[in-house]
């Protein structure tokens, strides 16, 4: 798209792809409302009677069948862990868990939050100045270009 739009002079050559990028956006969008909960999601909340309801529709199966009791056990014996292992706090505590701990302690969450997010920032710094781009990779795939993203081999 931005290859069909390089040659506008006008602000339709930045517009236009970015009103096609806002198309897909509402395509997800409205596809997402029409998802239906799930399961999981039933538990949570303690409806037991709408998660198996929702188990047996995904799974195309009535709600008395043994594979949709077991994998509701499953689910639920899940969630009963969950609820053991981590600590039940508010929104804010449970972020605010993200930081602490030690630097120097393998186990810390803060070690882990730090090492995630460098590993990341430092990919971000590092990848698109070493990794060829666009018309690099085609030329290096032995792809001529021409315009109107036409490709052809040497």
């Amino acid at each position: 798209m931005t290859y069909a739009t390089e040659n506008r002079t006008d602000s339709g050559s930045y517009r236009i792809p970015i009103g096609i990028q806002f198309a897909w956006a509402l395509i997800l969008g409205i596809g997402i409302a029409c998802l239906p909960e799930s399961p999981r999601y039933f538990v949570k909340k303690g409806k037991i009677e709408q998660a198996t309801r929702s188990l047996a529709s995904l799974r195309g199966q009535p709600e008395d069948s043994d594979y949709i009791q077991q994998e509701l056990a499953e689910i639920i014996a899940n969630h009963e862990y969950e609820m053991q292992v981590i600590p039940q706090t508010s929104y804010f505590s449970s972020w605010a868990n993200c930081f602490k701990g030690s630097l120097w302690k393998s186990s810390s969450n803060l070690r882990r939050t730090i090492l995630g997010t460098s590993l990341q920032m430092m990919r971000k710094f590092i990848l698109p100045s070493s990794l060829p781009t666009g018309r690099r990779c085609l030329e290096l795939a032995n792809l001529q270009v021409h315009s109107h993203e036409q490709y052809r081999l040497f």
